[in-house]
């Protein structure tokens, strides 16, 4: 499944792809996406696309990373 061409469509209706996979891993996918490849009815957020669990992005991970960011930074300004 590694070598399926994968659509993206953006929020501002941009459409863009193919892509690999491995492409999308690097680009960074969001869970939000919408995303279509042969196989698919019709446009479907990434998040709902077994094969791309691995590769969106984590919220929870950027959460806590510019949580943290911000955290030092008031915590630098006291």
């Amino acid at each position: 499944m590694n070598n399926v061409a994968i659509y993206l469509l953006k929020k501002n209706k941009l459409l863009k792809g193919p892509y690999t996979l491995d492409v999308l891993k690097d680009k960074g996918l969001k869970a939000s996406d919408m995303v279509w490849f042969k196989g698919l009815d019709d446009w479907t957020e990434a998040k709902n696309v077994e094969i791309l669990d691995e590769i969106i992005e984590s919220k929870s991970y950027q959460s806590n990373e510019s949580d943290g960011f911000f955290a030092r930074l008031f915590r630098s300004n006291r």
